[in-house]
């Protein structure tokens, strides 16, 4: 399949105009701050949570992070006994 070029071109400037629309209003902090209302507004409209809400299954997450912490910190207590002092991740040549 060719495409000619006057095709290439107005693909190509119509691919551009899209992307600075989609981009624009986030682009700046204030941009964003005018976009974010019609955002969050569209978000309690599909189901989502209002703004400061906290998500339904929050909890569940929470507490699922909190395990990957526990099960983290037994490997990173293990490792801690080979670790340079000056960078706790760094470990020492056994």
């Amino acid at each position: 399949m060719t495409v000619s070029l006057s095709t290439y071109y107005r693909i190509t400037r119509m691919s551009a105009l899209y992307d600075l629309l989609v981009t624009a209003p986030f682009a700046t902090p204030w941009t964003f701050a005018l976009v974010y209302p019609l955002l969050s507004h569209a978000n309690v409209a599909l189901g989502g949570a209002a703004p400061g809400q906290a998500q339904p299954g929050a909890g569940a997450l929470r507490r699922r992070r909190a395990l990957r912490v526990r099960a983290l910190d037994g490997v990173g207590a293990a490792r801690s006994a080979r670790t340079s002092p000056a960078c706790g991740w760094c470990a020492l040549p056994d």
